[in-house]
């Protein structure tokens, strides 16, 4: 194993100079000065936006692995106390990326040595470049879900193509060293969607003049509440009705939810019957309405007093794991001496790593922080260091193994 010193160095600098999604430019350099020190055969920087690319070609043809990990932190304020905390005022390594990238720099170096065959990585992997070829990337925007798509397009012009692809995270709440792997999905699809339900305002001296939603809002709310399943459920994220003038009867409203699954089918489904519900509530509301005020309004008009539209953002497909390529990661894994664990669920959360997933075999793996350890996306938490080797054994032994496989 190569000496560790230089890698978590390089982590603690970029954990103390953080930078937010779409802006990574301190993190990319720092990221592409310490891999020219280790001589892919080819850098390539600036892959639609701050990505990063390092490419290493074996001697032999031979298989392609791509290995992604992230560049950007969070809009967080961190109380880690460590010494080597973020030196910039609300903005946080928080999530891990800073050991991300670390792994993969550390496998740079690795692959360097290797090639050059000093330390006793030539005895620990074999001869990792003798042939096929690796491909290490750093994407940036993961944060914002924006940044795996841009490079996947930048790939496809390229032409680039992979024969796997891997990508990996730290897991706090299991136990240190612990690898988690996944059976068909990883990260459930989901979709943010926006439920609009116009009316008409009336002075709130007269409220039965209004077409007030406040009641198509109530009855939309507990509708999509019962839709929910084990396999497919909504979280409310926020919903209105009117202004906050105290003079003025409500006269639209909003329901704002995140639909989620762990199958893009089934995800469809559900905003299927989310879109049918807000359909029958509204219909139904407009016949209350009319037979309220018909002699007021006109027949014609009190029929459509409510109308609504439903727009969709921020919309993830599932990322699927190809079974043997998890299979064979498990068994690189065990050989290795580490305890395994089989989610079945997968993650609620998505993840854009989902667009590397197609046309390519693609797995995706977990490394426990420890059960106590403090959660992603909070004040206290910092990447486990311990975890560094964990990630480059496993991508090298898996990338050995990918080599020998026929």
């Amino acid at each position: 194993m190569i000496d560790l010193s230089e890698i978590i160095n390089l982590r603690h600098t970029i954990h103390s100079h953080p930078c937010l999604s779409g802006n990574e430019g301190e993190t990319a350099k720092v990221i592409i000065d310490f891999l020219k020190k280790c001589k892919p055969d080819e850098l390539m920087t600036n892959v639609a936006g701050y990505g990063i690319i390092a490419h290493y070609k074996g001697k032999k043809p031979g298989r392609s692995l791509l290995v992604r990990c992230e560049l950007d932190a969070l809009p967080i304020t961190e109380k880690s106390g460590m010494p080597y905390s973020s030196t910039y005022n609300g903005i946080a390594h928080s999530c891990g990326h800073d050991g991300h990238m670390a792994i993969l720099c550390g496998v740079a170096k690795t692959l360097a040595e290797s090639r050059d065959k000093r330390s006793n990585n030539a005895a620990e992997y074999g001869n990792l470049l003798d042939k096929g070829d690796i491909y290490l990337l750093f994407q940036e925007e993961e944060e914002i879900g924006t940044g795996a798509k841009k490079m996947v397009a930048e790939l496809k012009k390229k032409r680039m193509k992979f024969d796997y692809t891997l990508g990996l995270h730290n897991s706090p709440g299991h136990k240190e060293h612990q690898i988690v792997l996944f059976n068909k999905t990883y990260a459930w699809a989901s979709t943010g969607m926006e439920i609009l339900i116009n009316g008409h305002t009336s002075h709130a001296g007269n409220p039965q003049d209004a077409a007030n939603p406040t009641d198509a809002v109530i009855k939309l709310i507990d509708s999509i509440r019962k839709l929910d399943t084990t396999d497919a459920f909504t979280t409310i994220v926020n919903f209105t009705v009117g202004t906050k003038d105290y003079g003025i009867t409500p006269g639209n409203g909003a329901v704002r939810i995140t639909a989620r699954a762990n199958e893009d089918a089934k995800l469809k489904r559900l905003t299927a019957s989310i879109e049918k519900c807000a359909k029958k509530i509204i219909e139904a509301e407009n016949i209350k309405f009319a037979k309220t005020h018909k002699s007021k309004t006109g027949k014609s008009a009190a029929k459509n007093a409510f109308k609504y539209s439903i727009s969709y953002s921020d919309a993830f497909p599932a990322t699927l794991n190809n079974l043997p390529f998890t299979a064979m990661v498990e068994k690189v894994v065990k050989n290795l001496g580490y305890s395994t664990k089989r989610d079945p669920i997968g993650e609620h959360g998505s993840d854009d790593y989902t667009y590397f997933t197609h046309n390519t075999k693609a797995t995706f793996f977990n490394m426990g922080a420890g059960e106590k350890h403090a959660p992603i996306h909070t004040p206290g938490f910092d990447f486990d260091d311990n975890l560094i080797t964990d990630g480059i054994k496993i991508i090298c032994s898996v990338y050995r193994q990918i080599q020998q496989t026929q």
